[in-house]
Formats: C-alpha cells, structure tokens, sequence
C-alpha cells in the first residue's frame, strides 16, 4: 500500500515537472533555429502555427500594423487590430521583452478561443521575444558601427585601412562616390 502511495505521489510530481514546455520538441527545436538565424516573427509565426490544425494568428504591433500572421489569415486593419487588443476579443498574448520600449511590444493574438492551448501561445509568445530581442541586438550593433564610421570620418587624420573597415563592418563597399 505504501509503494503505491509513492508511487502515484511521484509520477505526480515526475509528471509536472515533465511538462515544462507545451510545444512538441521537434516544433521547439525548429523554432529555436529559425531565431538563431535571425528570421523575422512571420517565419516563427508560420512555423509555429503549422502543426496546429486551422489556426489564424497574428502579431501586432502597439499601434496595430500586422508583424506577422498566419498563411490565408485575413488583412486587419490598424484601427482593428488595436480595437481587437482592447477589447479581449479573442486571445491576446503580450510579447514580453526587456530588450525594447514598451512601445515596441508586440501582441500574439488569435480571433479563435479554445483553438490552441495557452501554455503553447505563451511560449511562442516567449520565441517571438527572443526573435525581438535579436533583433534589438542587431540594430544596436549597426548603430555601434555607423557611429565609429562617424567618429573616424569626423576625427582628425583617419587611415584609410580603419575607414576601410569601417565601411565593410556597416555594409558599405570600401570603394564608392563618397565624399
């Protein structure tokens, strides 16, 4: 009696600490290789949403421009999209990420309840975070290289190897029109 007392107490537990992620391995796998390339949400949101059968999704931005959507979702106005997020039509997830502005958090957002289960929006919500969040890390590696290129052009006496590569290390061929 006490082994199977143990027993069911520890599949349990076991059994809980089994299900830390919703998503299937291989889908999680996918899309964590899909953010290591450096894609864009439409990639993940298409990718993720493939294996779930009939599921419209889409991402918004704050001010209600589509990010990403799900293939033959329908075109959302702005003014909707905003209005969508607002009022709990549907299922909003935020995108939460400390690596932009709130004004560039995003939202998950299926018109459907009960499609897809919540532990599974959350944590395509939490790959879309880590998508912006590379993308935050790539705009701000530009931005380093455009102001070195600045703080050489603008310096007194630049060798033209530094500008050189500092022209290829912000995308620009070494040889062009410059003045």
């Amino acid at each position: 009696m006490f082994r199977a007392i143990t027993d069911t107490v520890y599949f349990q537990q076991w059994g809980e600490l089994n299900r830390i992620h919703a998503l299937p391995e291989d889908v999680r796998v996918r899309l964590s290789r899909l953010v290591a390339q450096d894609v864009g949400p439409d990639a993940v949101v298409a990718s993720a949403f493939a294996h779930v059968d009939r599921a419209t999704a889409y991402v918004f931005t704050p001010a209600g421009r589509t990010a990403a959507a799900t293939e033959g979702a329908r075109p959302v106005l702005a003014r909707e999209a905003v209005a969508l997020v607002a009022n709990g039509a549907g299922i909003t997830v935020f995108v939460d990420s400390d690596a932009v502005s709130p004004y560039e958090r995003r939202h998950l957002y299926l018109p459907e309840p009960g499609g897809t289960p919540p532990r599974i929006l959350h944590e395509i919500a939490a790959i879309l975070a880590r998508c912006q969040e590379s993308r935050a890390r790539r705009r701000a590696a530009e931005h380093q290289a455009a102001d070195e290129l600045g703080a050489l052009l603008f310096g007194p006496g630049a060798e033209a190897a530094a500008v050189e590569g500092a022209l290829r290390t912000c995308g620009l061929p070494a040889q062009g029109p410059y003045r």
